[in-house]
């Protein structure tokens, strides 16, 4: 029940039943974000969430930083902080590490499934109008769950490529990271503003073609600072934007090369390799090629593609296991100087005993399916007990170790 009319409410603005969840909850707000954040905090205990507090501190946990990215729980005190979030207490000091989404799962409340497809060959096209100069562009989706990620596309003319990508504009939930690919799947751009939720894309004289952006839900930084990871980084988003209108494209120029094994006659079968990819489009990239033969017959054609191009994957977001993070994995996606350091936690106890050590992990996204090569370029400082550190990679949790540095 939302109501706003306090005059029989408590000061917190709420009233409700904590003896036996769940129970109905009553909330009093008189501003949209204040009711807003007060329907999710209450409607968090009929699943059996608890309070977001710290160890020897507040109950009620009102977070950290200032602006887009001021943070703080769900289930703590988010009055005060633009982006507020489930939590699983990563925060320091937290006095309550529930997996506030599974809890919620577990409850009976599931996810809604997933609305836009999560690689290229599934994308969603943008809604366009032109006026015969400029293509207008809109879209929008729903970040649902942590691994999601929405593909869009869509075709332009050359010249300049222009795209904002906006979450809900009153307590959002969702700090934005797109990324956009040119029809061959490379990588041309990243947006993810440090302090900002919105995201844009601003490219200026590409060439004529297919397009496609990726939308994530992203993190932070280590959230034992200022920061949050992107482990609640859910919910709607807007896309608007234009590109050039693309007119008449021309068609792409297909050829196909055939070789065979000499000499060129013998007994059936007669073994033809094809080749398409000396193909090209005047306006792009071609994406895919198609066979069509036309017989009815029971020829045998075997057909040899080439390898298809490689597309630069990069890390999309981190997490933190142990150790102290010095930047981001933002600033691993280019070899520009900037870099992102981790040193190495020590325990306590007798200096005989001591030892260090620090885990990170970076995701990259993949498509199943594909075969992969990681290319890493890692400094190790000097050491005066011998230490190292070993680099390994995992898809399904068992880690295979890729490389030990000394």
């Amino acid at each position: 029940m939302i109501q706003d009319n306090t005059a029989w409410l408590d000061t917190e603005g709420k009233l409700f039943f904590v003896e036996n969840f769940p129970e109905p909850a009553f909330v009093f707000n008189t501003s949209e974000v204040g009711v807003a954040e007060a329907i999710s905090h209450e409607a968090g205990h009929n699943p059996g969430l608890s309070h977001d507090g710290v160890i020897n501190g507040a109950s009620y946990y009102s977070g950290y930083g200032s602006g887009a990215t001021g943070w703080a729980p769900i289930m703590g005190v988010g009055y005060c902080k633009q982006l507020v979030q489930w939590s699983q207490g990563e925060y320091a000091n937290a006095n309550n590490t529930q997996d506030d989404i599974q809890i919620i799962q577990n409850n009976g409340a599931l996810l809604i499934a997933d609305d836009h497809g999560n690689d290229q060959a599934n994308s969603t096209v943008l809604g366009n109008t032109t006026d015969g100069t400029t293509v207008t562009l809109n879209g929008a989706g729903l970040i649902e769950r942590r691994a999601d990620i929405d593909f869009f596309h869509f075709v332009s003319g050359k010249g300049n490529v222009s795209l904002t990508i906006n979450p809900v504009p009153f307590s959002p939930n969702l700090d934005i990271l797109v990324e956009l690919y040119d029809a061959n799947g490379l990588l041309i751009s990243i947006s993810n503003p440090v302090d900002g939720l919105s995201a844009s894309i601003n490219e200026t004289a590409l060439p004529a073609g297919e397009y496609f952006i990726s939308v994530y839900g992203a993190g932070k930084g280590d959230p034992l600072g200022i920061s949050y990871t992107d482990y609640a980084s859910l919910g709607l988003y807007s896309i608007s934007g234009s590109v050039p209108d693309p007119g008449v494209l021309q068609s792409p120029v297909a050829v196909a090369v055939a070789t065979a094994t000499l000499p060129l006659s013998g007994s059936a079968p007669f073994t033809l390799y094809l080749f398409g990819n000396e193909s090209h489009d005047p306006d792009g990239y071609i994406q895919s090629y198609e066979w069509d033969f036309g017989d009815i017959g029971t020829d045998t054609i075997v057909i040899n593609m080439s390898q298809p191009p490689a597309i630069n994957q990069y890390p999309t977001s981190e997490n933190y296991v142990s150790g102290t993070v010095t930047g981001s994995y933002t600033n691993t996606l280019a070899d520009d100087g900037v870099t992102e350091y981790i040193r190495e936690l020590e325990t306590g106890g007798r200096p005989s005993k001591r030892y260090s050590y620090l885990e990170h992990v970076w995701k990259i996204p993949v498509q199943s399916g594909n075969s992969v090569a990681l290319f890493i370029n890692a400094w190790q400082s000097g050491t005066v007990d011998n230490d190292s550190f070993v680099f390994a990679y995992s898809t399904d949790g068992t880690e295979e170790q890729l490389t030990l540095m000394h």
